[in-house]
């Protein structure tokens, strides 16, 4: 039985950046006003920005990203020497505070050393968005703000974002590792440099602690080589491009090559009326998260996936894996009807006013996930080739359960 639903369906798809990427900075001036939307995955998702916490978002009129606890924080890396900063914030009302709030704007010029730029204490904040203004240091790279101390019932919201640019864009280098990765010993590692702001062609010049046969460099690469000795190092890369007079910028990265991890065995009992794979395929770490890949014969749904006996809880079709070897039992039931699932009705409205809906004619639940179903899209030159048994232009895979003789 195919488990690739066909159905008529426009989805709005986003695609985002490495998520809290500080290895790349944003370009002043910056201009935020949330823009595609203030969460913590919408900030994360913009080079140059980092968010940590944050609640969900305050919407309508006062829309900004919610600080609602403790520690919550917003950081920007910016290219070049700022001018002034202008910050949109509010609280979650304008009510006597019974308790001190703290909430703050920090500049740093390495990340690391960070100097008090403005502090609120709530009585300047009230539930609608109010404007601040300040003048930053032309060392400064880095701004965060962080709500530091919540009182019962506060949060901390921010709107907007505009930093101006006090100056022409300055040479830097950015590598694309962040301080104390790791990586196994056995696997091979690469810290790759890119310089900003500077005039082609760049020359790149690296040093390192590492004994001489543990890596090997290349341009703007440093590769860490599999056979490299346990400990902690550091690599620190200087850029001198080709201007006059030549700009110079240098950069450290600290890693530890650690031992490898141990890995346990997955052995998967042999089924019967489908198949059944896992990824990882034939062992993984402790902690690590193994899906079961299941493939039912037609007209046959995958009943059940235990683990160890049921010692190891699964959810859907994925588990975390414990500190020993498992053994994966699934098991295949027979379908009441042969096509198990139908597309009962769909909606095509304005937007993304659009929704479909599926029914289960089963006499049984049918768990979405567990059973490997995906809702797939045929658009434009793909849009016949459904009739065809082709591939869809989009999948995607659904989760939840249906009920026996539901929706």
């Amino acid at each position: 039985m195919k488990k690739c639903l066909v159905g008529l369906l426009c989805l709005g798809m986003a695609v985002t950046a490495t998520l809290g990427d500080l290895s790349y900075p944003a370009p002043l001036p910056v201009n935020w006003a949330g823009g595609s939307g203030y969460t913590t995955a919408n900030i994360k998702a913009m080079p140059g920005w980092n968010a940590v916490g944050l609640g969900t978002p305050y919407t309508g009129a006062e829309a900004s990203a919610k600080f609602d606890h403790a520690g919550d924080s917003i950081t920007i890396y910016i290219d070049g020497a700022p001018g002034t900063l202008t910050s949109g914030a509010r609280r979650s009302d304008g009510a006597a505070l019974t308790a001190p709030f703290l909430a703050t704007i920090k500049e740093s010029p390495d990340n690391a050393t960070w100097s008090l730029v403005r502090a609120f204490d709530g009585s300047e904040l009230n539930g609608t968005i109010q404007t601040f203004q300040d003048t930053l240091q032309s060392s400064t790279r880095y701004v965060k703000y962080e709500y530091e101390t919540k009182p019962t019932g506060q949060n901390f919201g921010l709107a907007s974002v505009h930093i101006t640019s006090g100056g022409p864009a300055v040479f830097t280098v950015v590598l694309d590792k962040a301080n104390g990765f790791t990586v196994e010993q056995g696997t091979n590692a690469v810290i790759e440099a890119e310089a900003l702001n500077g005039v082609a062609p760049i020359d790149y010049v690296w040093t390192t602690d590492m004994a001489a046969g543990d890596y090997t460099t290349y341009a703007d690469g440093f590769n860490i080589k599999a056979t490299a000795a346990l400990g902690t190092y550091y690599a620190t890369v200087t850029a001198t491009d080709s201007s006059s007079p030549a700009q110079t910028a240098s950069n450290t990265v600290t890693f530890s090559v650690i031992p490898p991890a141990v890995k346990y065995q997955i052995t998967i009992n042999p089924s019967v009326n489908g198949t059944v794979t896992t990824t990882p395929a034939d062992e993984a770490a402790a902690n690590t998260t193994v899906t079961v890949n299941t493939t039912p014969s037609g007209g046959y749904a995958v009943g059940t996936i235990t683990v160890n006996g049921g010692a190891v809880t699964v959810s859907g079709n994925t588990f975390v894996m414990p500190a020993e070897a498992v053994t994966i039992t699934v098991t295949f039931v027979e379908s009441s009807t042969s096509g198990a699932l139908i597309i009962s009705q769909y909606y095509e409205g304005t937007g993304y006013n659009k929704w479909i809906e599926i029914y289960n004619p089963g006499a049984t639940a049918v768990d979405l996930a567990a059973a490997g179903y995906r809702l797939g899209q045929f658009s434009n030159s793909n849009r016949e080739t459904w009739k065809t048994d082709g591939v869809p232009s989009l999948t995607v895979p659904l989760s939840g359960s249906i009920p026996a003789a539901g929706t």
